[in-house]
């Protein structure tokens, strides 16, 4: 289209004496600068200011081609001010748009969504483009505006296009147009080809299925099978079964992907009944494929039937077909919520059938590894990954390193660790996983591989989010250097990028280490800063800091802490209760603990847990209170509080502090029966200490295989208990032959083997050195401990004192009892 010059005027016209402007064509060439995408932001808005500024003087010179030149190269980029001030000025000289400019300024005004200028541009103009069309249309639909829909419906062509009919078809869905989507289609869009568009189908689906018109619904299935699929399966949002069973019977030829599509509608409302139809009607017709049977047993676990679900992979393999991995994962995901037991027999059936794990079914593993998961579980999960092969990315290694750690499986997270560090290693590129890397390295206190972990990310300028952060933080708190954990902190806040990263989250890593260390007067200077800072506080950093004041006996410093919670709206939990009901137990004010105790039964938010029972509990234990503590215990039974082996534990400790051993073991047996659960080793090592505190070794030792028999591994407070028995009682051979048990230094103790001996770790140095130490100067055996010094010395990691034979040696000597 042309350009139209403005009118000629009379003499007499005011407009007729400005002299004719030539446009700047220093305006034009940055135009068309902007167009090609060379323009920095700022200089398009300087410009875009100054254009504004001009524009009259511009089109003065009656030069639409000027403002068509701008608009062009401004059309993409522009401000909304822009096509309005464009549009003033047209008006205000008597100027007529071009067609291109009239293209150019909608294209501006769509992409700034201003649907009101839209809606003028188009009522004002005679001839649209279909790309300008489709777009209002769209927008239209967008902004919900029925008087736009309504213009573009007058601009409509003979022949529209699908771009223009599908947002009208949408939007006649949602809005009153006068007419719903079956009458606009039937008006305007019976010819278009809606098959790339399934919304807009749906739409005309639907109003066709209320009228009863299967002659549409005929024309809108006779298109590609995958966009008949797609239409079926569009109504399962809404959940509307029969539309889509209606749709699908006005389809002239069936095809297993249909049947699919309908199967999935009927699992997704929740029809098992109609699904288990639909799976037989595709079976008899010869059409039941894979995904068939996989949707059918995904319709079964979702009703909790595993026992079904596992019946119809049966009957997939019986028809001949063979499982695929979504088959399996499906199974394996809802049983491994049920039965780890179960999900690896499931793992080896996929192994049987020629299945290799994927990283869909190591993720499922690896996620059904939890705290109380047994060490075997683990190395299960492991194999899988392994088998997995090539399966590994940053996602699979991050659940893997946080599995071994749930699982309390250093050894196997180590070896994580040192592949990743091997050739064999995948490159990390992400933040997250640099904080998985670094959460492994704390806790198995590596503190070089976490540094080397955290400055690699640095070198390769990963920023880290505050999860790495707190991760870095918290590795290095908690093992041993808090201080350093709070330098990093102090270094973040320094650097404009990551002073927004730091939190009371990432505080709460160093507070808890301060207070574990017993460094209270840091804990509330910290404390003190974060306040200084404006941190948000949540219920965890509370708690964290009441942990603090009842570990160091600052109980005095909890009410103004609970009165801070009350002012912020923050609830007191069970852990907070909790935690200040063990720190009066700790400042020996136990009437205090049970007011608390008496305070949190009478609340509606929460009742008392385990942890407070056994804190209560522990607190009896430590005066040797033994009626009070049956007390709190039946108490904890009749709320229903289910006792664990910490409990039992704990009842063997206050049985033994009131001095009633009988009662210990009676505890121990009857509450693990009653509640089917087997002691392990920290309820072992009370009973055993209860046996040693009367001089009852032989007990003691009878318990301590009683421990091996039920596969309970020892530890190394097991072995200090029994060493130290031995020794007061003059037992050195006996003493002797369990630390050579214990270090791996004899083959067998008794009918045992030294694999089931040796504790996890080893024996710490302190008890080794306790032992030979009494065997030298309690048992007045100097040779003995310097036998036993000898073979020690080839046991790897244990650390011996170097002067200790010397001593020994002397002593002997001056004794006589060296030859």
């Amino acid at each position: 289209a042309g350009s139209p010059r403005k009118p000629a005027k009379g003499a007499s016209s005011p407009k007729a004496a400005k002299p004719a402007r030539i446009p700047n064509q220093a305006h034009t060439s940055f135009a068309r600068s902007v167009a090609a995408g060379t323009t920095p932001e700022s200089d398009l808005q300087a410009f875009q200011t100054e254009i504004i500024k001009h524009l009259p003087t511009i089109a003065a010179g009656q030069e639409v081609e000027a403002l068509e030149v701008l608009m062009a190269g401004l059309a993409r980029s522009g401000g909304a001010e822009l096509p309005r001030a464009v549009r003033e000025v047209l008006h205000s000289e008597g100027l007529q748009s071009s067609f291109r400019l009239t293209e150019q300024l909608m294209r501006c005004c769509l992409r700034h969504r201003l649907s009101a200028d839209v809606l003028e541009l188009l009522s004002t103009t005679k001839f649209v483009s279909p790309e300008a069309l489709a777009g209002a249309a769209l927008l239209a639909e967008r902004s919900g505006d029925v008087a736009l829909a309504k213009e573009v419906m007058a601009k409509l062509s003979p022949t529209p296009t699908p771009e223009v009919a599908g947002p009208l078809l949408r939007l006649a869905q949602s809005k009153d147009l006068g007419f719903n989507a079956l009458a606009l289609y039937d008006r305007h869009f019976d010819g278009v080809d809606l098959s790339q568009d399934v919304q807009a189908q749906h739409a005309v689906a639907a109003a066709a299925l209320q009228a009863g018109r299967g002659d549409v619904v005929a024309k809108l299935v006779a298109c590609p099978e995958a966009g008949v699929s797609a239409l079926v399966r569009s109504f399962a949002a809404e959940g509307n079964f029969e539309a889509a069973r209606n749709v699908f019977k006005a389809c002239p030829t069936k095809t297993s992907s249909l049947y699919n599509a309908l199967l999935s509608v009927a699992v997704d409302c929740r029809d098992l009944s109609a699904a288990v139809e639909l799976k037989g009607e595709a079976v008899i017709a010869g059409l039941a494929d894979v995904v068939t049977y996989n949707t059918i047993i995904k319709a079964h676990l979702q009703t909790g039937a595993l026992g079904r679900a596992r019946e119809v992979l049966r009957e997939l393999r019986a028809a001949g077909l063979e499982p695929n991995c979504v088959t399996f994962n499906e199974l394996i995901d809802a049983t491994a919520k049920k039965s780890l037991r179960d999900m690896w027999e499931l793992i080896n059936d996929m192994q049987s059938c020629g299945l290799k794990p994927n990283q869909v079914t190591c993720s499922i593993v690896l996620k059904s590894i939890q705290t109380c998961s047994r060490p075997e579980d683990v190395e299960k999960a492991m194999a899988v990954v392994e088998q997995a092969g090539d399966a590994m990315d940053e996602v699979l290694l991050s659940s893997l390193c946080e599995a071994c750690i749930r699982g309390r499986r250093s050894d196997l997270l180590a070896r994580v660790l040192q592949q990743q560090r091997s050739s064999r290693g995948i490159a990390v590129k992400g933040a997250h996983t640099y904080g998985s890397l670094i959460r492994a390295h704390g806790s198995l206190g590596d503190l070089e591989g976490a540094w080397e972990a955290w400055k690699e990310m640095k070198t390769r300028r990963i920023a880290p989010t505050c999860i790495t952060l707190g991760c870095m933080v918290e590795a290095v708190a908690n093992n041993g250097n808090p201080e350093a954990g709070y330098r990093l902190i102090r270094e973040a806040l320094a650097e404009a990028s990551t002073r927004p990263l730091v939190n009371a989250v990432i505080y709460c890593s160093v507070l808890k280490a301060f207070s574990h260390n017993k460094c209270f007067d840091r804990v509330w200077k910290i404390h003190e800063e974060m306040r200084e800072l404006k941190l948000q506080y949540s219920i965890v950093t509370y708690n964290a800091l009441i942990d603090a004041c009842a570990r160091s006996c600052e109980m005095k410093r909890i009410t103004p802490l609970l009165e801070e919670m009350a002012n912020e709206k923050i609830e007191p939990n069970v852990i907070t209760y909790s935690t200040v009901l063990k720190g009066y137990c700790q400042e020996n004010r136990l009437d205090r603990a049970f007011e608390v105790l008496a305070d949190m039964k009478k609340s509606k938010d929460f009742s008392p847990d385990e942890v407070t029972y056994n804190t209560l509990l522990d607190g009896c234990a430590r005066f040797g209170m033994f009626d009070r503590g049956i007390e709190v215990f039946k108490d904890m039974e009749e709320a229903g509080v289910k006792p664990s082996n910490f409990t039992v534990s704990v009842l063997v400790k206050l049985a033994n502090r009131s001095k009633r051993p009988a009662e210990a073991f009676e505890l121990a047996e009857q509450v693990a029966r009653k509640y089917n659960f087997r002691p392990n080793i920290h309820v072992y090592n009370n009973l055993m200490n209860c046996c040693t505190a009367r001089g009852q070794q032989a007990r003691a030792l009878e318990v301590f295989e009683q421990m091996l028999d039920e596969r309970n591994r020892p530890d190394s407070r097991t072995y200090k208990i029994l060493l130290q028995c031995c020794v007061q009682n003059g037992e050195k051979e006996q003493a002797a032959g369990l630390l050579r048990a214990a270090t791996g230094l004899a083959p067998r103790y008794g009918r045992f083997s030294a694999s089931v001996l040796q504790p996890k770790g080893g024996v710490a140095s302190d008890v080794v050195m306790d032992t030979l130490e009494g065997l030298a100067n309690s048992c007045k055996d100097e040779a003995l401990a310097l036998e036993l010094y000898r073979e020690l010395r080839a046991v790897p990691g244990l650390s011996l004192d170097p002067k200790s034979p010397m001593r020994w040696a002397s002593g002997g000597m001056r004794g006589g009892r060296f030859d």
